[in-house]
């Protein structure tokens, strides 16, 4: 089984089918407690510059697969990977619900051609420390 450790893994994972949408589609990458895949599922699928993601819809397949963490994975179409403050916005958004809920959001990776962007990395969305 596949495991996501870090943004180049995650990247890795959902490059081949995020690389060449014309409309941006966000992926929830569900874990279990060791990072091993357990489900990958297309939470959305908006226009070409924004993508709805509220948390009920990404946290729905998550808790019916026992998800222990997740990670999301989106594209720009435009061939730009830099985040938008609305793509920093729902990160915290969802990092919060997960916290509720007891799943781990562990990065947020936009995705543009061969070129990508962690927002963890970046520190966008999380606090520090986290």
């Amino acid at each position: 089984r596949q495991v996501v450790r870090n943004a180049e893994e995650l990247a890795a994972l959902v490059v081949s089918r995020l690389r060449y949408l014309d409309r941006e589609h966000l992926l929830v990458v569900m874990l279990d407690a060791s990072n091993h895949v357990v489900g990958l599922e297309t939470i959305s699928v908006g226009d070409l510059t924004s993508s709805i993601a509220h948390p009920r819809e990404v946290f729905k397949p998550c808790v019916r697969r026992n998800a222990a963490a997740v990670a999301l994975a989106h594209n720009h179409p435009s061939g730009d990977p830099s985040p938008s403050k609305d793509d920093v916005l729902t990160t915290r958004r969802l990092i919060a619900a997960g916290k509720l809920l007891g799943i781990e959001v562990l990065d947020h990776v936009i995705l543009a051609e061969d070129r990508y962007v962690s927002l963890r990395q970046a520190g966008l969305g999380w606090e520090k420390g986290e």
